[in-house]
């Protein structure tokens, strides 16, 4: 019984070490490079749209302000759940 419960512990907390808080700027980078993605491909397919248009320009500047500040949120939560 001992022995059962200390396999649990010890799985508590290697899943707790495995949270990928790395993941935050990535997915904040990808968004940014996606909206200009559908961006260049909405202007292929000639769909001119103000509307579409400003919206991801601001997906992209949003994002683009965002990259930095997040790298960082992810290096603090990191650290503070190391402890």
């Amino acid at each position: 019984m001992n022995n059962e419960n200390n396999s649990q512990m010890q799985y508590s907390v290697i899943k707790k070490k495995e949270e990928k808080y790395w993941l935050i700027p990535v997915l904040v980078f990808v968004t940014m490079i996606v909206s200009k993605i559908i961006q260049f491909v909405l202007v292929m397919f000639e769909f001119k749209s103000d509307f579409a248009n400003t919206l991801f320009n601001m997906i992209f500047l949003i994002c683009g302000f965002a990259v930095i500040p997040s790298i960082i949120l992810a290096i603090v939560l990191s650290v503070k759940n190391n402890k």
